[in-house]
């Protein structure tokens, strides 16, 4: 990966485009009634942040991210607050109270980081409030500047001008129920406030995208609707500086939702979605333009990214299936379609920290922000079944190529030998034999036969072990013979 010339030192209005590596935790939270046996609400809301030596290089993005995710903080309890107070009263005057079957009521404040790089980061949140019957969504924009500066949408023009023309030019021909911007209002103190709740926007990387939330605009019935003002459209939207593109970019985007991206410098819409009942899908559904791409699934979760990737256009889609299985389905997407290209079996990064918050459990994700460098896990069961992860670049076919040969675990696993060991020291002169009781961690594998062990001491060995068959073997040897401490699934 490109070093950043901020971290390097260089002028930051250096003539490139350098990407971030933006970390989201994820906290979750729940409400019980002890006296009822009851969970009226469940909660989980996340906050974005820097690490490392990006955070060190952008004090004052680091502080507004913070600022940012203070008031999600915020936001996410005190709704948390009123649904379980409206989840308590309707399980206690409903049909309810002799029903063991009550399913709680949620809040869920997820991010989608849109773009990240050294001259502007932008993050979408989706809140919604699940009533089991129904649920209700709307988007909250923050836009900052490498310096912190939070953006207001009038102050990212390059000219003042009035928006509603390029908006409702979009919006009337999709729009039956004539939801339109008023050609008498120009809207000033709309796009001036960078609270405003009528609608959310992103500074993203091919254009500035307006997401207009439930009741906008004073009207009354809910109502949701996209704008996607692209740069290649309307080349003098923004300042020249926040026009710079890097040849590739991926953005994160909330399932079910239609947004608008720049394929070949054509405004398309695109998709991934599909009907949940009982919190299960059976059928995904791809868009783009007017093309539709269907796929059977056993779906408890969909996340699909954007990715452009130089002059080619993808849609990865991760599902979510049993016993926390992943799998990422890859689209090629181009102004005459959707096509489906393949599959594999890995997903997005997830490092599980517990009790981190405040005795609440914390998970850290990492979202693909650059097509040349980003993350993907898997299971392994080489040895013990475990997630690991690797490094991955979009390949020339669309998919991913794995950058790195290892995969390393995302959870700390300490074995103890039973018995004598023969392991293969790299560094050293060869094999050399570890006593019974030595603990090892399990830090690392290529998957098919390769493990490596770390010694208390630091050492490292590597074990190659027979998975041609169950048991798997070590030199002949059942591998729950040779270590304490082995966790299968199942």
């Amino acid at each position: 990966r490109e070093i950043d010339p901020y971290l390097e030192g260089e002028d930051p209005s250096a003539d490139k485009v350098v990407m971030l590596s933006p970390v989201i935790a994820e906290t979750f939270d729940y409400s019980y009634d002890s006296e009822l046996s009851r969970t009226f609400v469940t909660l989980n809301f996340d906050c974005v942040t820097l690490e490392n030596e990006e955070a060190d290089a952008y004090p004052g993005l680091l502080a507004s991210l913070d600022e940012m995710n203070d008031s999600i903080r915020e936001l996410a309890y005190e709704l948390y607050g009123e649904l379980g107070e409206e989840a308590e009263q309707d399980f206690r005057s409903g049909n309810y109270a002799d029903d063991d079957y009550f399913m709680p009521y949620s809040v869920s404040v997820r991010a989608y980081v849109h773009r990240a790089d050294n001259r502007f980061f932008s993050v979408l949140y989706e809140v919604e409030l699940d009533r089991n019957e129904y649920a209700t969504y709307r988007y909250i924009g923050y836009n900052f500047d490498s310096s912190g500066f939070r953006h207001n949408l009038s102050d990212l023009l390059y000219e003042p001008f009035n928006l509603y023309i390029p908006i409702n030019e979009q919006l009337e021909p999709r729009n039956e129920d004539g939801f339109l911007l008023d050609e008498n209002n120009d809207y000033t103190e709309y796009w001036e406030d960078v609270d405003c709740e009528d609608y959310a926007f992103t500074l993203d990387y091919y254009g500035i995208s307006l997401i207009f939330n439930h009741e906008a605009f004073g009207i009354e019935e809910a109502y949701l609707d996209s704008v996607t003002l692209t740069f290649s459209e309307y080349p003098d939207l923004v300042e020249e500086d926040y026009m710079m593109q890097p040849e590739k970019y991926a953005v994160s985007f909330p399932w079910g939702t239609t947004v608008y991206v720049d394929i070949d410098g054509e405004t398309m819409p695109i998709f991934a979605g599909g009907l949940f009942e009982d919190g299960c899908c059976e059928e995904l559904y791809a868009a783009c333009g007017e093309a539709l791409a269907t796929e059977q699934v056993t779906a408890f979760g969909i996340d699909p990214v954007y990715i452009h990737s130089g002059s080619d256009d993808y849609l990865y889609v991760k599902i979510d299936t049993d016993n926390d299985y992943q799998y990422i389905i890859v689209f090629e997407l181009s102004p005459n379609g959707v096509v489906k290209l393949d599959e594999i079996d890995a997903g997005f990064v997830v490092r599980y920290y517990d009790f981190e918050d405040g005795d609440l459990p914390v998970h850290y994700s990492y979202p693909i922000v650059d097509p040349d460098c980003f993350e993907l896990s898997t299971f392994t069961d080489v040895l013990c079944t475990v997630r690991g992860f690797r490094s991955y670049y979009v390949g020339e076919n669309g998919m991913p190529e794995a950058i790195d040969e290892y995969y390393f675990l995302l959870e700390t696993y300490i074995l103890t030998l039973n018995r004598e060991l023969l392991v293969y020291d790299p560094e050293g002169d060869g094999h050399i034999e570890l006593p019974a009781g030595t603990n090892l961690e399990y830090f690392a594998t290529d998957s098919e036969s390769v493990c490596f062990l770390r010694s208390e001491d630091g050492d490292v060995y590597t074990v190659e072990v027979d998975c041609s068959e169950y048991p798997h073997t070590i030199d002949g040897v059942d591998i729950g013979d040779i270590f304490t401490g082995l966790v299968f699934a199942g």
